[in-house]
């Protein structure tokens, strides 16, 4: 406290002296009332009062900045030093059992989001093969289509024809409204009659298209095969499609018991034979 007594009687007096020489300069300069006095005058007023200042500032306002109480020295017994010990190193293991934590809890994220990606990965792998599986599908179906297009005959133009007893499956399937079941089944038909000797055999077969005869045609004379009716057994017989069971038992005692046939009069008396049916067997058995 005196120091800073003997600092402000120190900055004040000077300064003071100066302000009141200043003053007293002031007053003289009134009296003589010149330009250049009243100049000089500002001037050291100036300079005074910022002398002032800065005395003042460096006694009153310094001091509450760069002044402070001395700390007093704290002592520790032996208890609490073990005490603050025993806190730091408790924190210590708080913070680490933290990280630990942290550091399980990053790594189950880390493995659940793996887990998620392999199974991401495994659900997008089984997509994409049946994908793919469906793809060949499809292209073995539309290569199977292609195929069938391909391979099915082209019809027949208006006013063309085939022969009845020389078409094959395929050609027979050129007719319009003959597919290959039909097609097989004219086949059949024609290889056990041994032949056809009209168009008009062909509606013997069930639900064959009704205009059908306009796509087909006969050589003048066809060949057919011919059974020979006192030679062949009783299935050959029986396989042909004019004959019935009835008429080859009939056939069969005849030549049992009279002997061979000469002609179909030596059935005409017989009840399972009539008319139509000699006319129809007439190109197909030899006696």
């Amino acid at each position: 406290m005196p120091s800073r007594i003997l600092t402000l009687h120190t900055l004040v007096e000077p300064a003071g002296m100066m302000l009141s020489h200043t003053l007293q300069i002031d007053v003289l300069s009134m009296k003589k009332n010149t330009p250049s006095s009243t100049r000089t005058q500002q001037g050291w007023l100036a300079l005074a009062m910022a002398l002032v200042f800065v005395a003042a500032v460096k006694i009153w306002i310094l001091p509450l900045f760069s002044s402070s109480a001395p700390t007093k020295a704290v002592s520790t017994s032996p208890a609490e030093q073990q005490e603050i010990v025993a806190f730091e190193q408790q924190r210590l293991r708080d913070s680490l059992a933290r990280v630990e934590k942290w550091a399980a809890e990053r790594k189950a994220r880390q493995w659940a989001r793996e887990e998620r990606e392999r199974a991401y990965q495994a659900q997008h792998a089984q997509w994409e093969a049946e994908k793919a599986a469906r793809a060949a599908q499809r292209a073995a179906q539309q290569a199977r289509y292609d195929s069938l297009v391909r391979s099915r005959p082209q019809k027949l133009a208006k006013g063309a024809q085939l022969d009845a007893n020389a078409a094959d499956t395929t050609q027979w399937q050129r007719v319009p409204g003959v597919g290959r079941a039909y097609a097989q089944a004219i086949v059949r038909y024609r290889q056990r009659l041994g032949g056809f000797v009209s168009t008009a055999q062909l509606h013997d077969i069930e639900r064959l298209p009704h205009d059908i005869e306009r796509y087909v045609t006969l050589a003048p004379h066809p060949t057919v095969h011919r059974i020979a009716v006192n030679r062949a057994t009783f299935k050959e017989l029986l396989q042909h499609p004019y004959l019935n069971y009835e008429q080859v038992k009939a056939i069969m005692h005849h030549r049992q018991r009279i002997g061979p046939l000469r002609d179909w009069d030596d059935l005409r008396g017989n009840a399972v034979f009539t008319d139509k049916d000699f006319e129809r067997l007439q190109p197909y058995f030899s006696f």
